[in-house]
């Protein structure tokens, strides 16, 4: 063939594709990132997986153009071969073959009847019997940002304030993994780089105060001149600020000219060798966040207010400030769905859909900032540091969910949303309701979580998982790019329908900050109480009831639901749990104060503060107790009155 001719071909081989490609419908394209695989895949479990449950979940993807047989029975898949079964298993091998045509695949899956296992425990909780208080105190540096700190030395999902990087405390001791810092809280000790004798300070003086504007992020500065970059708690309310400094003391008199959040400022005493400053907020004051930073021998803590939008009654979003975060990305790929790496992964899917919401928010004024904008891979630490250094009206990290292999992925599925502190519970709150809404998903009110991305107070800061990966119906669904569209603009209008709400002053208590990291706002004695294990809820038949401060519920959902064998005697009255895949076994008598766990052998005993007890027929268990001595970790969200459980640490 001659050059010319030849390229003659080409051109109009690309003509043809690219016309088919344009005529082709817009919710068709999307299959175009996933074609058939023409044979069985297997993504979850593993083969050989070992499991003490008595039931998981296969998931994978076939040849949508024949039929799918499990052990000889037809098995449905959805339109483009994705499929999932929630499988019985005996103790044992259990082995599960899938055919179509000519091809077979088979998966192994090995129950456990008992021997020992490996997982954290908290044993009995945490008491301060057993910290180890320091003769001789020691000093030490945060390490990093954004860093846990815990009211006791525990998983507990509520936190206290995150610490900056370069907060320098006093320790007064240590709890296992913990140290005990001066104002007797506690921090994993890898967070903190302990300080040479040499090298630790003799004290800390705030030798003057100063408040200034910082305008580009609409944000006020209180700037402390000290010695030391020192421990600190921020507490705010709808009234005031209160800010307190450990191992420190005032030396200057407050120096502050007009500002739109102050009317006065207070100093005093909060106990030895600490000193506390409230600021006294101005009527109609609001503030959206705040962040401590260190800077050049100043502690400064600033305060984010609402943005101010010059033309908010047309629904203008100029002058806010907005950050997406697309999840993963790059080498990360996030979770997989029923055709593993064969299809689009969770990284594809959120940067489609966080596009769309950037599209829809820049269309409507407002300045979007984005972690990611193609598939590169940005560390977790990185995408905090945007946070921080932007401080932005909002922060919305896009995922997409997955759920462990013993659960029915069939059945679970839909939108769900995570938030860590009480100043964006009604972000949260709002957006999620308006997501669900506007994209007909069923939700569940937002979570508690100690993710990294949440983990941030300079701003309303939420994670939201669009649909489960893990199931089906989902997958077929989230790789569609009309549903992609439908969802990232949901997430775009109410993002822009929040910020709308907040600047016009419309948010009751927009931020909340209690000591122990629970929202301030009281507990309606009316409202049933749920419980949520790993993000899921729990369904009881008899409802949990709270008796001296604990929450109480059927011993067999929470026993089964933690993937537990338990065995009532009802002539005794006791019963016995076992974990075998966790070599845990707990001891519990009706009306007995003390709960025996037994862990690789080894036996303790854990007061309890409500015992269990029996409540219309039903044997009622202590929530938290059983949960904790499993190695879970277990919150109380006060303002919603739910029981947040979580079986691994984020």
């Amino acid at each position: 063939m001659c050059k010319s001719k030849q390229n003659l071909f080409i051109l109009t081989f690309l003509f043809l594709f690219l016309t088919l490609f344009l005529l082709t419908p817009q919710s068709a394209r999307a299959y175009m990132l996933y074609e058939n695989p023409q044979r069985i895949i297997i993504s979850a479990p593993a083969n050989n997986y070992k499991t003490s449950s008595e039931q998981v979940s296969i998931l994978g993807a076939c040849d949508w153009t024949q039929p799918l047989y499990l052990n000889g029975q037809p098995l449905e898949y959805t339109a483009h071969g994705f499929f999932s079964v929630y499988v019985n298993l005996q103790i044992g091998e259990n082995t599960f073959t899938f055919s179509q045509g000519e091809q077979t695949r088979s998966i192994t899956i090995n129950r456990t009847g008992g021997g020992s296992g490996s997982s954290g425990s908290t044993g009995g909780g945490f008491s301060w019997d057993n910290v180890k208080f320091y003769e001789n105190s020691r000093w030490g540096t945060v390490k990093s940002n954004n860093i846990t700190h815990r009211a006791q030395a525990d998983k507990s999902q509520n936190l206290l304030n995150a610490l900056a990087k370069g907060t320098t405390s006093r320790i007064i001791g240590e709890y296992g993994d913990y140290y005990c810092l001066a104002d007797r809280t506690f921090i994993y000790k890898n967070n903190v780089s302990l300080l040479a004798t040499e090298n630790e300070p003799s004290g800390n003086r705030i030798t003057s105060l100063t408040i200034t504007p910082r305008t580009a992020q609409n944000c006020t500065e209180v700037n402390f001149k000290a010695d030391v970059n020192a421990l600190y708690k921020t507490e705010i309310d709808q009234n005031q600020v209160r800010f307190t400094l450990y191992d420190s003391s005032n030396a200057c008199q407050p120096v502050y000219a007009d500002n739109p959040l102050f009317s006065d400022i207070q100093v005093q005493s909060a106990g030895e060798n600490a000193v506390q400053y409230i600021f006294n907020l101005k009527s109609g004051a609001m503030v959206n966040g705040y962040y401590v930073e260190f800077r050049d021998g100043f502690i400064v803590l600033g305060l984010k207010q609402p943005p101010v939008l010059a033309n908010a009654a047309a629904g203008d979003l100029t002058g806010a400030v907005i950050l997406l975060d697309a999840g993963h990305g790059g080498n990360d790929g996030g979770a997989s769905g029923p055709p593993a790496s064969a299809g689009p992964l969770e990284k594809n899917i959120n940067l489609v859909i966080t596009n769309y919401a950037k599209d829809y928010l820049e269309s409507r004024g407002a300045t979007v900032i984005m972690t990611r904008t193609d598939d590169t891979e940005s560390s977790l630490a990185a995408r905090v540091s945007q946070i921080l250094e932007h401080k932005p009206d909002l922060a919305i990290s896009i995922h997409s969910n997955s759920i462990a292999e013993t659960a029915d992925y069939g059945n679970i599925r839909g939108l769900r949303s995570y938030y860590t502190y009480p100043g964006a519970y009604n972000a949260a709150s709002f957006i999620t309701e308006r997501v669900s809404q506007y994209t007909a998903l069923n939700q569940t009110k937002p979570q508690i979580s100690n993710l990294a991305l949440t983990r941030i107070e300079n701003t309303p800061a939420l994670l939201i998982e669009n649909a489960f990966i893990s199931n089906p119906a989902d997958y077929e669904m989230m790789i569609q790019s009309d549903y992609q569209q439908k969802f990232g603009e949901a997430v775009g209008r109410a993002a822009a329908e929040y910020i709308l709400t907040l600047a016009a002053g419309n948010t009751a208590d927009s931020f909340a900050v209690s000591t122990m990291g629970q929202a301030v706002s009281s507990d309606p004695a009316n409202r049933p109480i749920t419980v949520y294990l790993d993000g899921q809820p729990l369904q009881f038949d008899v409802q949990p009831i709270i008796q001296n401060n604990a929450t109480l519920v059927p011993l067999r959902v929470i026993f089964e639901a933690l993937d537990a064998q338990v065995v009532w005697n009802n002539e005794t009255k006791d019963l016995t749990a076992n974990k075998p895949a966790a070599d845990i076994r707990l001891y519990l008598a009706l009306n007995s104060q003390e709960l025996q766990i037994t862990k690789a052998g080894q036996t303790h005993t854990a007061t309890l503060a409500t015992p269990a007890t029996i409540v219309d027929g039903r044997v009622l268990v202590p929530l938290r107790a059983i949960s904790e001595g499993f190695g879970c970790s277990v919150s109380w969200e006060a303002a919603e009155r739910s029981v947040v459980i979580r079986t691994i640490e984020d």
